[in-house]
């Protein structure tokens, strides 16, 4: 029978369920080679079979693609299948229900269990069930959960396990402060008793516990007594989260206060059966949890209403924020051509500059060259004026030289002329006659000496006028 799905040739299984169906180990090998075949099968249920250790593990490998997985009461012990369901949470990224219900596992083995589940980051439910886990084991579960990057695990069931010690109680009451995505916690049937409950009742009051999303309690079969129920609706009084309180066949009677149960008024449902409550008790707490589901109901239009305004509120600023939007994406298009205008224009103003420039480098070339022409005649000017410079020195020097030479030979005849003149006197007083004649030598003289003077005067002025039309002082 197991064979069938295989030969199907259009094989479309989401779920399979074979809970007792008398399946051996041998099944959980046929199992497994389905699965590594089948690619479509997401949800598997095979609990109560006598699969065994053997028949699990060799199922367990080939489960990491499913959804959904219960292997509760197969008879499997944890020191066997341990290793094989790590590695399984460690592969997959699916998983998302677990049950391990109805199987024996040790602290040893439940502790690797629980670091696996820990680290699986898609497992939301748990089921433990009857796993006959003690206090123990139940520290190392709180203490894997607390220790994981991810918090994933909304529902745990704990029931029907050996959690009777205050430290279970104790260690769950921490973990449901402190896990905050958890909202269904199943502890029926272990003896917690009140002092357990008082432990746990301390993580609902929202003073002392922030930060617990209980939704679903279930403390069935407890062993819990007045003063421990009483002490726990107290806390739940000011509690908002917690919506179903399971509190059946425990050992409430009508010593209960019932204003307590009046005063929770967020319970949608209580179950107090099987307790030693009379029936007018029993009344009251349903007359209670029913005007609790009422007041919910009559909320909700009231709610809808709200939200209908807030909605239109919303929507009135959703349009004023399109409008806006609208506004925007003009200016934004606006903007947009402005740059795209100015982009343009800067363009054209590179070009333009670029031109110019082109232009200005042609006239800069052009006044260069006209510069080294001008440079290139002012160097001839200046070697020809140098030459004039010197040549009109040379010709000062020369005209100089022959002034020099005239006034000597003036001096020389001045001082002829002052020697002829005494020895004129001399002569005059010796020889009138001869006087006469020296007058007329000496008159002849001054006339030539005169003459000398005019022409040197006129060589003055010439030169004077030859170094105002050189424009160069050729004193000394």
């Amino acid at each position: 029978r197991l064979k069938a799905p295989s030969k199907n040739l259009r094989p479309a299984l989401i779920s399979l369920n074979l809970c007792q169906t008398s399946l051996g180990a041998e099944a959980g090998r046929h199992l497994a080679a389905f699965l590594a075949r089948d690619r479509t099968l997401l949800n598997l249920d095979v609990s109560c079979n006598p699969l065994s250790s053997q028949g699990v593990c060799a199922l367990l490998p080939q489960c990491a693609r499913l959804r959904l997985l219960d292997i509760g009461d197969t008879g499997c012990k944890g020191e066997f299948i341990h290793s094989q369901l790590a590695a399984m949470m460690q592969q997959t990224t699916s998983l998302v229900r677990l049950s391990l219900a109805r199987n024996q596992f040790d602290p040893k083995p439940l502790r690797r269990i629980a670091r696996a589940v820990a680290g699986c980051q898609s497992l939301t439910s748990l089921s433990l069930e009857g796993t006959e886990m003690s206090t123990e084991g139940a520290t190392m579960l709180v203490e894997a959960l607390l220790a994981s990057q991810v918090q994933s695990l909304t529902e745990l069931d704990l029931s029907c396990n050996q959690l009777a010690q205050v430290e279970a109680a104790t260690a769950l009451a921490h973990m449901l402060v402190r896990y905050s995505t958890l909202h269904t916690l199943r502890l029926s049937q272990n003896a917690l008793g009140d002092a357990g409950v008082f432990e746990l009742a301390e993580a609902f009051d929202p003073t002392i516990a922030p930060g617990c999303e209980l939704h679903t309690l279930e403390l069935s079969r407890c062993r819990v007594g007045t003063a421990g129920a009483g002490h726990l609706m107290a806390k739940l009084a000011n509690n908002e989260r917690l919506r179903v309180l399971r509190l059946g066949d425990n050992f409430l009677d009508d010593s209960l206060d019932l204003e307590l149960i009046d005063h929770l008024t967020h319970i949608h449902e209580l179950q107090l059966t099987g307790n030693r409550l009379s029936y007018a008790s029993l009344q009251r707490a349903s007359q209670a949890v029913a005007r609790n589901r009422q007041t919910i109901r009559d909320k909700e239009p009231c709610a809808l209403r709200s939200e209908m305004h807030r909605m239109l509120f919303q929507e009135t600023k959703l349009s004023a924020a399109k409008e806006q939007v609208h506004i925007d994406l003009a200016e934004v298009e606006e903007r947009q051509t402005a740059t795209n205008n100015a982009i343009r224009d800067l363009e054209h103003l590179r070009t333009t500059e670029a031109e110019a420039r082109q232009q200005v480098q042609k006239k800069i070339q052009v006044e260069d060259m006209e510069l080294g022409d001008m440079r290139q005649r002012r160097e001839e000017l200046a070697a020809k004026l140098a030459q004039t410079t010197k040549e009109y020195a040379q010709r000062q020097h020369d005209l100089r030289e022959t002034l020099r030479q005239r006034e000597q030979e003036l001096t020389d005849l001045q001082v002829k002329s002052d020697d002829i003149e005494r020895r004129l006197e001399a002569r005059r007083r010796e020889h009138p006659q001869e006087l006469l004649n020296l007058k007329d030598r000496a008159k002849a003289a001054f006339e030539e000496a005169a003459q000398f003077q005019e022409h040197a005067k006129a060589m003055r002025q010439q030169l004077k006028a030859l170094q105002e039309k050189g424009l160069i002082d050729f004193k000394p």
